[in-house]
């Protein structure tokens, strides 16, 4: 979506609400890296840092 917005102000904002939820979703982690919910959901969620990036989103 980003990639398609004309408007650099959007584009900017759009990065920002990206960025920002980012920082939450990573701020879930505990200081050695393990993740409280167990391993499935953090292979879930973990997967979709890497493949959203990929497909545009």
């Amino acid at each position: 979506m980003l990639l398609l917005e004309e408007d650099e102000e959007r584009r900017s904002q759009g990065v920002v609400k990206c960025l920002k939820a980012l920082d939450n979703y990573l701020s879930g982690y505990t200081p050695d890296g393990g993740w409280n919910e167990g391993p499935p959901l953090l292979e879930c969620g973990g997967s979709l840092i890497v493949r959203l990036p990929g497909a545009g989103v």
